[in-house]
């Protein structure tokens, strides 16, 4: 059974207030089996006949009488809710959830807000910060909006738009000599891919590991001398002070790829647009 439309609600109040349907079809400039199958699916819908059919015209029944009233109130609120969804649509406000590795929203975040603070002062944002991979997944769940995604896998319900490139690799502190310790974050692929490279190609070892979740932990910790650190480059030097690392000679590395990401049939109102372009020119 099809649910009638606004549209029908609107052929019904006009056969309502002609009494024919014939004259009703003109007015409106539709066919009358148009027009009379459109009273055939509200009815259908109610279950109850509407309108008395005569040769010289209709005339409600108890029923139609009764939906006279209801349908206009129907169409009333459907005009408002068209008129809010249409200025929502051209609103450079409202609320979006974008997700970030928290490393990235540290050297991102500084660059972007000033500017949709700036261009888009109505806009609201949540942050939500995981690793790449789950961000990834919470936009295919429709948990997030936008996201700034590290390596995102390629998926057919994605769009993936690169912004900036990255180098990860081996760092020290510039006066240690030596360590035999190396500190990563094991849950990262590009720390095991690394440690992997290192040993066939540069022979580095380092008899103790020490990890952690956090790249500023780690970021920290090599600052401080305690071993040698793998980290992103962008990472690694986005930090105040005058120490600043400085990347081991001869150590492999590997290339990150910093990606806006966001559903491929995700809605779209103005809002989304303009700040989709702000992130995307982002001289990040």
């Amino acid at each position: 059974m099809m649910m009638p439309s606004p549209q029908d609600l609107h052929y019904f109040l006009e056969v309502a207030r002609q009494a024919n349907v014939s004259r009703a079809a003109t007015r409106l400039t539709v066919s009358q089996p148009t027009l009379s199958m459109a009273l055939k699916r509200i009815e259908e819908s109610l279950g109850s006949e509407l309108f008395v059919r005569f040769k010289t015209g209709v005339s409600l029944t108890p029923t139609g009488r009764l939906f006279v009233q209801e349908a206009q109130a129907l169409l009333d609120q459907w005009e408002r809710i068209r008129l809010v969804s249409s200025q929502e649509q051209q609103s450079l406000g409202g609320h979006f959830r974008i997700g970030a590795h928290v490393s990235v929203a540290l050297y991102t975040l500084p660059i972007l807000l000033p500017r949709i603070r700036s261009e888009m002062p109505e806009l609201e944002i949540s942050w939500v910060h995981d690793l790449s991979r789950n961000i990834s997944q919470k936009i295919l769940d429709n948990e997030l909006d936008l996201a700034l995604a590290i390596n995102p896998a390629q998926h057919p319900d994605l769009v993936v738009l690169p912004l900036a490139k990255d180098t990860v690799t081996f760092w020290k502190h510039p006066s240690l000599k030596s360590s035999d310790t190396l500190i990563l974050d094991p849950d990262l692929h590009q720390s095991l891919e690394l440690v992997r490279r290192s040993k066939k190609t540069s022979n580095l070892e380092f008899p103790k590991r020490m990890s952690s979740s956090s790249l500023e932990v780690i970021r920290t910790l090599t600052l401080q001398k305690m071993g040698v650190g793998i980290l992103p480059e962008r990472v690694a030097l986005n930090v105040a002070g005058t120490e600043k690392l400085v990347k081991v000679t001869k150590a492999p590395s590997l290339e990150d790829s910093l990606c806006l990401i966001y559903r491929a049939h995700q809605q779209r109102n103005r809002a989304f647009g303009e700040l989709k372009q702000l992130l995307k020119g982002a001289k990040i």
